[in-house]
């Protein structure tokens, strides 16, 4: 949280944690902290997930499953062979679309040239966060489709 400042290193306040966990504040200018949030204790949501057989053939847990039922088995090789498969088949799909000079179509995500919404976000984040991140698509974002 920055105010107009002449430095970037001047804030109001810092907040640092963990969205499952405990947040804290730090004012500007102190080296001691206050509780903010604290998650730990709170009520956990229920997940409610489809069976994998009612799940679509991209969906990350379909997906995923056997890489997944290896790790809780404890079997490294099999979830490294498993995970080595589902790379594998990500990237002959894409070398075919490729050479069919086919576009990977997002079924939740469109792209959206210069987004207002988004570029004003992404103009007020630039300013707040220090990062070596340099944007991959300038000019564009890719946005939920309401109606997927």
């Amino acid at each position: 949280m920055r105010k107009n400042c002449g430095s970037a290193k001047e804030y109001i306040c810092k907040v640092e944690g963990q969205w499952n966990g405990k947040s804290v504040l730090t004012y500007y200018g102190s080296k001691s902290s206050v509780p903010f949030l604290d998650v730990t204790n709170g009520p956990k949501p229920t997940m409610h997930i489809k069976p994998i057989e009612e799940q679509g053939e991209w969906e990350s847990r379909r997906i995923w499953q056997k890489v997944s039922e290896a790790i809780l088995e404890g079997d490294v090789n099999k979830a490294s062979e498993e995970k080595t498969k589902i790379e594998n088949k990500q990237r002959a799909e894409k070398k075919s679309r490729d050479g069919a000079n086919e576009q990977w179509q997002p079924q939740y995500f469109t792209w959206v040239e210069k987004d207002p919404v988004y570029g004003a976000l992404e103009q007020m984040s630039n300013k707040v966060i220090k990062s070596k991140h340099t944007d991959v698509s300038p000019g564009g974002s890719w946005i939920y489709k309401q109606d997927a």
